[in-house]
């Protein structure tokens, strides 16, 4: 006969003993897990932080930077020209969240299984929401979304952190955005941003950037200003931080390994047959690197994509046939990550989710997601997102399954 609930024993877990207790939070590896932790009673509270940290260091956060000296006149004139009148960069970071439901969902073909949102934590405690694939904010639609709604009510995880910088000025010692509010079509001086994160001891943050101009700067604890590097080519169209390194993609196709603290080339990869005219990206997928590179297919003016993965014992990349069968790849001008299809119900697998500005003619883009296209790997088919039913709406709007309740736990909506 089963027990009933009633009968069931009840234990008191805040007498377990603190250092248990702790051995525990250390075992939390997932927003999931650290928000039931916490909301068990004060002491469980007091042993974890919030989930929704900040990897930016303190002393990054409260400081903008200055553009140090230039390599040369020439790209002295050209930065000046374009990025006037700003002279000074906030660091700000965003971190891109998949929330599903926990009880099935009755009609997947009208909402969206999983719902992928891109906010900003400020240091005053706001929240700004932004598109996934680009880091616009969206002033227009905070009254659309709620005040605050339940964590615990819905499965959520971090996917991957995102980095800008961003134009400021200081007052009264403190630096504080130059655009106030969401305006969305600010000039942006650095097209993509990177950081390292501190996953040892030796580790020591610092950051990556992209000019407008093509060039390349970095910035590490201890600079007092954004440095002009020069890695033997003065234009590059993308780059991550993998593996405790940096990864920098020339115009010319050579990939350059770039130590995280000296900024020196450790590797040089290149590519084996010539890059195609078009957009390059990198991505990493479990645990590996990928490059993916759009183009037009000139026979009949589509849009194409084909993926690549780099062979580090070979130093070569070579042709991604079957490792992507299951991961869903989101390739933005900003931020690139992928997930596993199996895991995240609402994402196809095989597929790139990509911004695109042929897709943004004619289409109000007050909404993430708006400019959206989506690539089938396997028929090469491609299209706006918005006319693939089931997957169209895992941007906006807002899922119908997403239950808003005030709480201790919540998050407040943006201001």
């Amino acid at each position: 006969m089963e027990m009933e609930q009633s009968d069931r024993p009840k234990h008191d877990y805040s007498t377990l003993p603190e250092d248990i207790l702790t051995n525990i939070s250390k075992r939390l590896h997932s927003i999931d897990d650290t928000l039931r932790f916490r909301a068990v009673c004060d002491m469980f509270r007091s042993l974890v932080s919030t989930p929704l940290t900040n990897l930016i260091p303190k002393s990054a956060r409260r400081s903008s930077f200055r553009l140090g000296p230039l390599n040369n006149r020439r790209t002295q004139q050209q930065i000046r020209r374009i990025q006037k009148p700003a002279s000074h960069f906030l660091l700000t970071e965003s971190t891109v969240y998949a929330v599903e439901p926990r009880h099935p969902i009755y009609n997947p073909l009208e909402t969206t299984q999983t719902w992928m949102i891109r906010i900003e934590h400020t240091n005053s405690g706001e929240v700004r929401l932004k598109d996934p694939l680009c880091g616009y904010r969206f002033q227009s639609l905070y009254n659309k979304l709620p005040k605050c709604f339940n964590l615990l009510d819905h499965q959520i995880k971090e996917i991957t952190k995102a980095y800008q910088l961003e134009p400021a000025r200081k007052s009264k010692g403190r630096s504080r955005l130059f655009y106030k509010g969401s305006f969305k079509k600010r000039p942006t001086f650095f097209v993509k941003v990177v950081a390292s994160t501190a996953t040892a001891p030796d580790d020591q943050f610092s950051v990556m950037a992209i000019h407008r101009s093509s060039k390349l700067f970095a910035w590490k604890i201890g600079d007092k200003s954004l440095t002009d590097i020069f890695l033997g080519h003065d234009s590059y169209e993308d780059i991550i931080y993998h593996n405790r390194k940096f990864y920098a993609l020339d115009y010319m196709g050579k990939t350059l390994s770039v130590d995280s603290r000296s900024f020196e080339v450790i590797r040089v990869t290149y590519m084996d047959s010539i890059i195609p005219a078009g957009r390059h990206h990198f991505v990493k997928s479990c645990e590996g690197l990928f490059l993916i590179f759009r183009c037009w297919a000139y026979e009949d003016s589509r849009m194409c994509f084909e993926a690549f993965k780099l062979d580090e014992e070979r130093n070569q990349w070579v042709p991604a046939v079957h490792e992507l069968e299951d991961r869903a790849l989101f390739v933005g001008e900003d931020c690139s990550f992928a997930v596993s299809a199996k895991e995240f119900r609402g994402c196809k697998g095989n597929f790139i989710y990509f911004k695109s500005n042929s897709f943004s003619k004619g289409v109000n883009e007050d909404y993430p997601g708006a400019s959206a296209g989506i690539f089938n790997f396997k028929d090469n088919s491609v299209g706006r997102l918005a006319v693939f039913p089931g997957y169209s709406e895992i941007f906006w709007p807002v899922p119908s399954w997403l239950n808003f309740h005030a709480a201790s736990t919540s998050t407040h909506a943006p201001h």
